[in-house]
């Protein structure tokens, strides 16, 4: 991991133990903390909970991310309520982790710049990309990529190829969980696409995202019409962003 996160023009350390993590956080000033849970001695919970008591508030929020191998479910609840950030469960996407850090740094769009309720779905034979107009944001945005990695191109190209290679097989997935009329699998599908398309900031596509998860998981039965419409909209959302990214990056 320290050579992908290298690999981003990322400055890390590393600590071998609960103990050596707490020296270096006392010692330096870090943007975010990745804390493998499993560590010899002090485990990632308990190194969480006393970097939490550090004397200076703003360093004391330091975001903190869980890594673990060992995925349980309750996790991610049991997590955050020991102060922890964010989770993610070894083995991971290189995407994955990159769209939670720009989240966790602030990067990423605000999660209720648009409303579900906002959402007019459209009719299956009507369905289009949405685009930019003069209220509505651009179709994606490469600013935080570029602000993050220093306007690296190299850096940049390789995050676009990697989400031109792995966006569309998720979006496959996604309409499998509807053919199959599996509503928590849709729901989860549709989550873990708006956290792997953060990234690129894919503003107009957050929407009908989260969507998706409210329609795929409220209280009363799921609306399949209406669930077949949205996933229609990611497909072809995702695929007018992969074509435009093609011609903005050709290979």
């Amino acid at each position: 991991m320290q050579t992908m996160l290298r690999g981003w023009g990322v400055v890390t350390d590393t600590a071998s133990s609960g103990r050596a993590a707490l020296t270096l956080f006392r010692q330096h000033h870090y943007a975010v903390v990745l804390m493998d849970i499993q560590m010899p001695g002090l485990d990632g919970v308990a190194t969480t909970q006393l970097l939490r008591q550090h004397p200076d508030p703003a360093r004391a929020a330091t975001p903190v991310v869980a890594l673990t191998a060992h995925a349980m479910p309750g996790d991610a609840e049991r997590y955050r309520a020991a102060g922890l950030d964010g989770y993610l469960a070894k083995p991971f996407r290189e995407q994955a982790l990159f769209a939670l850090l720009i989240q966790l740094l602030g990067l990423s769009p605000a999660a209720d710049a648009h409303r579900p309720a906002q959402l007019a779905a459209p009719e299956p034979d009507t369905i289009q990309p949405v685009a930019a107009t003069a209220d509505r944001p651009p179709l994606y945005s490469l600013a935080s990529i570029n602000r993050l990695s220093g306007n690296d191109e190299a850096f940049v190209r390789r995050l676009v190829t990697l989400f031109i290679e792995t966006t569309p097989p998720a979006v496959t997935r996604l309409e499998r969980h509807l053919q199959q009329r599996q509503p928590t699998e849709l729901a989860a599908a549709a989550h873990f696409l708006k956290s792997s398309t953060d990234g690129l900031q894919l503003f107009s596509l957050r929407p009908v995202l989260l969507a998706l998860e409210a329609v795929a998981t409220g209280s009363t039965p799921p609306d399949w019409p209406q669930l077949a419409r949205l996933v229609g909209q990611v497909r072809v959302t995702v695929e007018e962003v992969v074509r435009r990214l093609r011609e903005e990056f050709p290979a």
